[in-house]
């Protein structure tokens, strides 16, 4: 795919989803060809040439500039490639999306990478609700690849998370982790009340002492745990901001849970 570059120069006049606009939408078209692409706004549909500047740059990658709240559904869905925003992207960015990269450089709204099956998302700024988790008529939260927030996650981040691995470097809101089926969760921030509650298995390995622990789980002792050291080394490959901050962790407390669903999950609080 030759590199295209987006800037958004007008505002839409209703929220737009772009999620034709990818790396196997446009990849081999010409710049004429993407500036006729036709996008659903309301009732009318509009071309993409109307509300964006486009044309060619070096970098193998789909740039998008400006990005606004109006912006949704960037990269959903698509198999290969490298997207990069820039700017305040709006929901489901990189949901259901099976392979390629996502990088964004600034923040997100809710859902981002909702239901994906492989490849990676790294947000810079912070994300909204329902990060990693499920969209709303779906059974399974994502299901494989890797989520790097910069900041700080909204509400359910994880929920309903099938496998894959979402490292947080901020604060997350409350029920991280809700009804987790497997997976991993990284949170070199701090929890809000709630974490865990419905996990079935999985690992949520916490650099901080959860505000407000559930009496659905149990404490185990803690323990230089073999398995954490791996996975830290597999962080130092994917996020070194989160290995820095975690890698003078010498042992964890393990919390397993969640007992009222007959959990088998875990909870490893770095140990001060």
């Amino acid at each position: 795919m030759t590199g295209l570059s987006l800037r958004l120069v007008e505002e839409p006049a209703f929220d737009l989803d772009l999620s034709t606009v990818s790396p196997a939408g446009v990849g081999g078209k010409s710049i004429d060809a993407v500036r006729r692409t036709r996008l659903a706004q309301g009732k009318r549909r509009i071309a993409l040439g109307d509300l964006f500047e486009i044309h060619s740059i070096p970098d193998d990658v789909l740039e998008f500039h400006d990005v606004t709240k109006k912006l949704h559904r960037i990269g959903s869905g698509m198999d290969h490639g490298r997207i990069r925003i820039k700017g305040t992207a709006g929901h489901e960015i990189g949901a259901r999306m099976s392979g390629g990269e996502i990088q964004v450089l600034g923040n997100c709204g809710d859902y981002l990478g909702s239901g994906m099956r492989g490849g990676t998302i790294e947000v810079s700024g912070n994300s909204g609700d329902f990060t990693g988790g499920a969209l709303p008529h779906a059974a399974l939260g994502m299901r494989d690849g890797v989520i790097c927030i910069g900041k700080s996650v909204g509400m359910r981040a994880g929920e309903r998370m099938r496998r894959g691995l979402l490292i947080v470097n901020g604060d997350a809101d409350s029920y991280c982790g809700s009804n987790m089926i497997a997976g991993t969760i990284v949170l070199t921030g701090h929890a809000a009340p709630g974490i865990g509650v419905g996990m079935r298995r999985g690992t949520i390995m916490l650099k901080h002492e959860p505000t407000k622990m559930l009496a659905t789980f149990n404490e185990c002792g803690t323990f230089p745990l073999a398995f954490s050291a791996l996975l830290l080394d597999h962080i130092r490959n994917i996020n070194r901001k989160a290995y820095t901050r975690l890698r003078s962790v010498q042992a964890f407390r393990r919390i397993a849970g969640d007992i009222a669903c007959n959990g088998q999950g875990e909870l490893l609080v770095a140990a001060q």
